[in-house]
């Protein structure tokens, strides 16, 4: 049993893994074993400037939220669906690319719809 306060990639990807990449419309093999490497491997890709930041933003929001949401069931008995847990991925990643970069202009429909052109 892993202690409550370690989760692994791993564990991340198992849990929300799958709906974020049913979302992007990427590949999320778990050829990691650690954050670090997850972050690396997104910014080492081969896709644009703005497509590695747009992953960058949603790999950080995802692993927030789910530890947030696995303390949140631990600690308060707060049960969220996966469903619930991804609209909160995709809200607080939009709102930050929106709010801390030039990319202003990206509506929340495309971002919710993937309609970004995530595979360039």
């Amino acid at each position: 049993m892993q202690p409550i306060f370690c989760w692994n990639v791993t564990s991340l990807s198992e849990f929300g893994g799958g709906a974020v990449k049913m979302w992007t419309g990427l590949p999320m093999e778990n050829t990691v074993n650690n954050v670090k490497d997850l972050l690396h491997s997104i910014l080492e890709s081969h896709k644009s400037r703005n497509v590695k930041k747009f992953l960058h933003a949603i790999a950080i929001q995802t692993m927030w939220i789910l530890w947030k949401n696995r303390n949140d069931k631990i600690f308060s008995g707060r049960h969220r669906t996966i469903q619930m847990i991804i609209e909160e991925i995709k809200d607080t990643s939009f709102q930050g690319v929106r709010q801390r970069s030039k990319h202003s202009t990206i509506t929340k429909q495309q971002w919710w719809d993937s309609s970004l052109n995530l595979h360039a």
